[in-house]
């Protein structure tokens, strides 16, 4: 680790935590002088200055595997407060600091997560009967669950300087479907176009440890592997009933397409 204040290991550590479900905590002590404590403690958690993202100090677990400084304690260790002792804690992070993403060239780290979501769909009840010839009436309709994901996509520390490039996105995209697909670089896939539903946007102010009000700006876009503008209808064959998705007009020739969902370009969200 590239370290510039000066200073020594505690006895005794680091220690070290491994579990069988692959994470791994390492809790190391330095000293150091007092006034260099948040010096280091910066050094250690990682900052940005201006163009430049540094990254937080790493422990080498061993060659493959790096993890990083996540936390940082300080005490003093006298009461003439001469010498600080830093308790840091390094464990995995959710992004890789060693691969941040550049818009207009300023570093950007993005972290993505997918939950599970669902919709519960009332199917029409018209054309539909039961076994004994009776229509099913409206109360009785059936009904489907669609099995979705919801993806959150989320932009850390973002430069107030550089926040104002992403207003248009977080204020235009929310209710909006995609108008071509989009990769995850998180699942290396791209989704399908008008599979992604914008949600509101979470923003969160912060203040880095060196000083630097950034933001962390996150979009939840909810995937349905069927496009949004398509509609539930029941069919009928000779082998029986089947349910298909389809597109909604306003006149009988399949002209004006009724879309509840405007299309937008998600590039000015999405890095």
């Amino acid at each position: 680790m590239a370290l510039t204040v000066d200073w020594e290991r505690a006895a005794g550590f680091p220690k070290e935590n491994f579990t069988n479900t692959g994470d791994v905590r390492i809790i190391d002590q330095f000293m150091c002088a007092y006034a260099d404590r948040f010096q280091l403690q910066k050094e250690l958690l990682g900052y940005r200055s201006g163009r430049t993202l540094h990254r937080p100090a790493a422990y080498t677990v061993d060659e493959d595997i790096e993890i990083y400084a996540r936390n940082v304690d300080i005490e003093p260790l006298d009461d003439r407060n001469v010498k600080a002792r830093l308790t840091i804690e390094f464990g995995l992070l959710t992004y890789d600091p060693l691969q941040p993403y550049y818009f207009n060239g300023i570093p950007i780290y993005i972290t993505e997560t997918i939950q599970p979501a669902t919709e519960f769909l009332t199917l029409s009840n018209v054309g539909v009967y039961w076994p004994d010839g009776t229509s099913v009436s409206q109360v009785e309709a059936p009904a489907k669950i669609v099995r979705m994901m919801e993806w959150s996509y989320t932009l850390h520390q973002v430069p107030i300087a550089v926040s104002n490039s992403f207003s248009g996105a977080i204020f235009n995209l929310p209710g909006k479907i995609n108008d071509r697909k989009v990769y995850s670089n998180l699942w290396g896939s791209h989704f399908a176009a008008r599979t992604l539903l914008a949600g509101n946007p979470t923003i969160n102010h912060t203040i880095t440890a060196a000083g630097v009000r950034t933001m962390d700006i996150t979009m939840t876009f909810t995937f349905r592997n069927i496009e949004w503008n398509r509609f539930p209808r029941i069919r009928s064959s000779a082998s029986g009933g089947y349910v298909t998705w389809e597109y909604l007009y306003a006149a009988s020739n399949q002209t004006g397409q009724i879309k509840p969902y405007n299309e937008y370009n998600f590039a000015g969200f999405i890095l």
